[in-house]
C-alpha cells in the first residue's frame, strides 16, 4: 500500500510543477513606499498597480529605484497586488566603466 501512495504522491508533484498558477508582466516602477511596496505601470495593461518585492529580492539585498525595468508576477485570484520578481538590469558599457573610475579602479598603484 506505501508504495502505490508514493507514486500517487509523486504524480500530484508533477502536476504541481506542470501548472504555474501566475501570471507574470513587465512594467515600470513609477513610486517607492516604505516596507518595500511600489507603484509600477504595467506597460500591457496601461494600468498603474500595487507591488511588493519577492523574499529573494529583500533576502538578497537588491534595490529598486525609481524607473527601473522589473518583472511582476501576479496570482489570477488577485490581480490587484503583484510581486516584482526580478529588476532588469540596463547600463552600458561607458557608464559601468565611468563608475569604476570614480571608484578608483583604474587609478591605484600596483604594489610588487
Amino acid at each position: 500500500m506505501l508504495p502505490a501512495l508514493g507514486i500517487l504522491w509523486r504524480k500530484v508533484e508533477k502536476l504541481k510543477e506542470d501548472t504555474k498558477d501566475t501570471i507574470e508582466l513587465e512594467g515600470v516602477v513609477i513610486k517607492a513606499f516604505k516596507g518595500g511596496h511600489f507603484l509600477v505601470k504595467i506597460d500591457k495593461l496601461k494600468k498603474e498597480l500595487n507591488c511588493v518585492i519577492s523574499g529573494k529580492i529583500r533576502k538578497y539585498g537588491i534595490k529598486i529605484i525609481i524607473g527601473d525595468n522589473v518583472k511582476v508576477e501576479f496570482s489570477p485570484y488577485s490581480l490587484n497586488v503583484g510581486r516584482i520578481v526580478f529588476r532588469e538590469i540596463k547600463t552600458s558599457s561607458s557608464s559601468l566603466m565611468n563608475a569604476r573610475q570614480k571608484r578608483g579602479h583604474f587609478n591605484r598603484k600596483r604594489r610588487y
